[in-house]
């Protein structure tokens, strides 16, 4: 299955909505950086939440965990917080 994922944002907030997944690999954590590059250079963002109907089944996502550290590394070298959940 391939990683369908959205990037929006809403005020201060850039949300990564992670909607369907069986895994995430290595590709998909390097195209939402890519995709979250820009929002991250505006000093009017604060955080960057990652969320969705995908991280919320019942089994942790294969490959989750590498994606949520190399995502907030990014964020918190851009001086914005990292929020996940729910999970």
């Amino acid at each position: 299955m391939v990683t369908t994922w959205t990037v929006t944002r809403t005020g201060n907030r850039v949300r990564v909505n992670i909607m369907e997944a069986d895994d995430f690999k290595h590709g998909d954590t390097e195209a939402i950086s890519v995709a979250i590059e820009g929002y991250l250079a505006d000093d009017s963002v604060k955080v960057l939440h990652l969320n969705g109907p995908a991280l919320m089944n019942g089994e942790p996502l294969n490959g989750l965990g590498p994606a949520m550290k190399h995502l907030g590394n990014l964020a918190r070298s851009r001086g914005k917080a990292f929020d996940v959940g729910p999970i």
